[in-house]
């Protein structure tokens, strides 16, 4: 077993002592098992900041550990990916995440995006309105008031809120109101096609803006900007219409592509893959 498995199992199980109450596993005392290291800080992009537990946010580096009551907050365009034995979620611009402290080992999506991969059951995902069970790949959407609207790329998720359990199949979406129930899981929004560039490639200097162009009816969308060969996200931001620009402030080769963003904050499909190739000349 590797350490960090080890670590995140050890949060997985009730601490020592007469701590927990009987309102449920996550009602415990403020503070209560703060400090556990149990995850990593992969990739920062844009403007990142932890506040460990009780603390002010400060910038953090890449590569640091996070432990149980730190907040993750990323600036207007920044990118942050939190990774835990067999499960990574991928942190938005704008967004809040923490990972509280507590007899059961979750990440809270405060508000903002996330983007969840995960193979197991192992940790969930929460907000104010629901807890997210399951494995595979999910968007979550919170505005800072609610409501939270979960979308399932791949794999199956139980959504749960209020009283009530949905299960998410690939390819549909739930919305969680404050005091409403999960909806019926309806189809997600077809994705934007007919993509420019497509295959056949950009090529755009470092920090040039690219202009990344699709079909779509809807007026809102989230672009995303991979690695040739890589399914990690360097960069994303929310968008209106197409067209839309991007700076890559890296040279090489990249994927890019968009999805619909609903009014009530569920996504759609992501749309086929684009290439933007960034060189010096």
């Amino acid at each position: 077993m590797t350490r960090a498995l080890g670590l995140a199992l050890l949060a997985l199980a009730p601490l020592a002592g007469p701590k927990k109450k009987p309102e449920g596993p996550y009602v415990v005392p403020p503070g209560e098992g703060a400090g556990l290291p149990v995850a990593r800080l992969s990739y920062v992009e844009g403007g990142v900041e932890r506040a460990p537990f009780g603390r002010a946010f400060k910038d953090v580096p890449e590569g640091s550990e996070l432990r149980t009551g730190d907040r993750i907050r990323t600036g207007p365009a920044g990118v942050a990916r939190i990774e835990f034995p067999l499960m990574s979620l991928t942190v938005a611009p704008a967004s809040v995440v923490s990972i509280p402290p507590g007899i059961v080992l979750s990440l809270v999506l405060e508000q903002g995006r996330g983007e969840l991969r995960s193979e197991g059951d192992i940790i969930k995902l929460r907000t104010d309105e629901a807890r997210i069970r399951g494995g595979g790949r999910l968007v979550v959407r919170r505005g800072s008031g609610g409501p939270t609207a979960v979308a399932a790329l791949d794999g199956r998720f139980v959504v749960t809120g209020g009283d009530r359990d949905v299960t998410l199949e690939a390819g549909h979406g739930t919305v969680i109101g404050g005091k409403s129930l999960p909806t019926t899981p309806r189809p997600l929004a077809v994705a934007p096609s007919a993509l420019v560039p497509g295959a056949d490639a950009l090529y755009a200097r470092p920090r040039q803006p690219a202009r990344l162009a699709w079909t779509s009816a809807r007026p809102a969308h989230h672009i995303q900007v991979l690695g040739i060969d890589s399914e990690d996200v360097l960069l994303e931001k929310d968008v209106g219409p197409s067209p839309a620009t991007v700076e890559i402030p890296w040279l090489g080769t990249f994927r890019w592509r968009v999805s619909v963003r609903g009014p009530d904050g569920l996504e759609g499909m992501p749309s086929p893959e684009g290439v933007v190739c960034v060189v010096e000349e």
